[in-house]
């Protein structure tokens, strides 16, 4: 019983507020060798810093510079969400 190479590509679906460190597996996509059952993939998720949000738990916050007269009378901001959507946020 001979095993052969073969490259494989495999698709990660990494979903909405999956944490760092939590793992998908691929059962069975792991090294083949004779008389033996081929292991699993198992991929681990890393967490990268981002330039503007920071990641609390399952929350994302941004922090945002604004003078005394905003705060005190109130201010208007856009910006691009993670997922490419362009948020508007109005403070009376």
């Amino acid at each position: 019983e001979r095993c052969k190479m073969v490259s494989h590509t495999i698709v990660v679906n990494v979903e909405r507020g999956m944490a760092a460190g939590q793992t998908v597996t691929f059962k069975a996509l792991g090294e083949q060798r004779p008389k033996r059952l081929p292991g699993d993939v198992v991929v681990k998720l890393k967490q990268e810093d981002h330039a503007k949000f920071k990641r609390r738990g399952d929350d994302l916050h941004m922090n945002i510079d604004i003078s005394l007269k905003q705060g005190l009378v109130g201010f208007q901001i856009s910006f691009m969400h993670l997922d490419g959507r362009q948020v508007f946020l109005k403070i009376d």
